[in-house]
């Protein structure tokens, strides 16, 4: 697979991007646990926009790959964990928001717009979720 990569978002205006964990195709692949498949999207903050955001422990730099959009996305060995428990216990139709996926951490510009805006991110979210793995 190819490396995963960011469209613009217009933060200036309450644009975020969120993340659906698609279902599991199959249990296995080549005795291996199916790589978990996501897909993301922008989207405003606003009343209607129903999303959960999701707190974890960021630990060591990301290695572990899932696919996002059909593309590949290295998160940390915790987030992979929290992604895995959530496929597995999926609610139909339930957006996250997870900083280290929907913010692109590569810019700067973005990031820090982003962060500015945590506070209401995580106040407009309908659930948080909290990972201890």
């Amino acid at each position: 697979l190819e490396p995963f990569s960011y469209q613009p978002i217009d933060s200036a205006n309450h644009q975020v991007r969120l993340l659906r964990i698609l279902p599991e195709a199959e249990r296995e692949e080549r005795g291996r646990p199916k790589p978990i498949q996501c897909e993301i999207f922008h989207a405003h903050l606003h009343p209607q926009t129903r999303f959960t955001a999701l707190s974890y422990t960021w630990g060591p730099p990301g290695e572990l790959p899932v696919s996002i959009n059909r593309y590949v996305f290295h998160v940390g060995e915790n987030l992979h964990g929290a992604l895995a428990w959530l496929r597995g216990h999926r609610q139909p139709n339930r957006y996250l928001w997870i900083d280290a996926i929907c913010i692109n951490q590569r810019d700067t510009a973005e990031k820090s717009q982003q962060v500015a805006m945590m506070g209401q991110i995580y106040t407009s979210a309908e659930d948080v979720l909290i990972w201890l793995g």
